[in-house]
C-alpha cells in the first residue's frame, strides 16, 4: 500500500530536509551480457553530507534522525534492486 506523503506533512518536510543533507557518489558499473559489455551508472546515497542544525549527531531530535535513518535504508535497497534488475 503506497501513502501520499501529502497526507503525513511531517514525513515530507523529514524527506525534504534529507533531500538536502544526504551526500551522494555515482556507482558506475561494466559488466557482460549477452556477450556485449554492458555499462549502469546508478546514484548510490553513502550518507549525510551536513545535518540540519547546529551540533553534532547526538544534538539533532531524535525523531527527526529517525526518519533519516528509514530514508536511508529505503535509498539503499532501492539501489541494490536496481542494480539487480539491470544485470
Amino acid at each position: 500500500m503506497k501513502t501520499s506523503l501529502e497526507a503525513h506533512p511531517e514525513i515530507a518536510q523529514a524527506y525534504a530536509l534529507y533531500q538536502v543533507c544526504r551526500s551522494q557518489s555515482v556507482y558506475d558499473y561494466e559488466f557482460e551480457k549477452n556477450k556485449k559489455t554492458m555499462r549502469l551508472i546508478l546514484n548510490y546515497t553513502t550518507g549525510l553530507a551536513m545535518l540540519p542544525e547546529e551540533g553534532s549527531l547526538m544534538d539533532q531530535p531524535e525523531r527527526l534522525i529517525t526518519f533519516f535513518e528509514e530514508f536511508l535504508a529505503g535509498d539503499e535497497a532501492a539501489f541494490h534492486r536496481r542494480l539487480r534488475e539491470k544485470r
